[in-house]
């Protein structure tokens, strides 16, 4: 890691590759070695349709992190599933997949290219709480949070005010 990083005095940092682990093992090696708790993680794509359907769907993006060995392998299987069934343009997956193998992950609801994002800024906040509780069952107790990020798009600020409404 570079040293700038290991002089915050972080205890935990995350690598989510979109789309593979690449990085995965280098990430995991170095952060070791910098007395860092590496967490492995990706942003995939999940698609609306089925994975296998060889047309155009709408493609949402959903950060995933391996708690466990269980979540990593579930997080492995994933990702080589996107590749080798799902792929359309973009290694996808589905959520029947998914609901399958989510033991052991957590989910982060992902960046304004996430399905629930898409929803509040498409003005559909009924449809966005609807996907919130769908992932949040989805997943272990605990395992699903709700992701802000800070950047100048008014979009961004949108979907952190409806998030941090709807958090309450």
């Amino acid at each position: 890691l570079p040293k700038r990083v290991s002089e915050l005095s972080m205890d935990a940092c995350a690598v989510t590759d979109h789309g593979n682990l690449f990085g995965a093992i280098d990430f995991y090696r170095r952060s070791k070695s910098a007395g860092i708790k590496p967490i492995l993680g990706c942003e995939l794509w999940v698609t609306e349709g089925a994975m296998e359907a060889r047309e155009k769907t709408k493609n949402h993006h959903l950060i995933l992190l391996a708690k466990n060995t269980i979540g990593y392998a579930n997080l492995m299987y994933l990702v080589s599933m996107g590749w080798r069934k799902g792929f359309y343009y973009k290694p996808r997956i589905d959520k029947e997949v998914l609901k399958e193998r989510s033991e052991g992950l957590v989910a982060l609801s992902g960046c304004l290219g996430g399905e629930m994002a898409q929803h509040i800024m498409h003005g559909e906040p009924d449809d966005a709480a609807q996907v919130a509780q769908e992932w949040a069952h989805m997943f272990d107790k605990d395992s699903f949070f709700l992701e802000l990020q800070h950047n100048d798009r008014p979009e961004q600020k949108q979907v952190n005010d409806w998030l941090c409404n709807y958090s309450e």
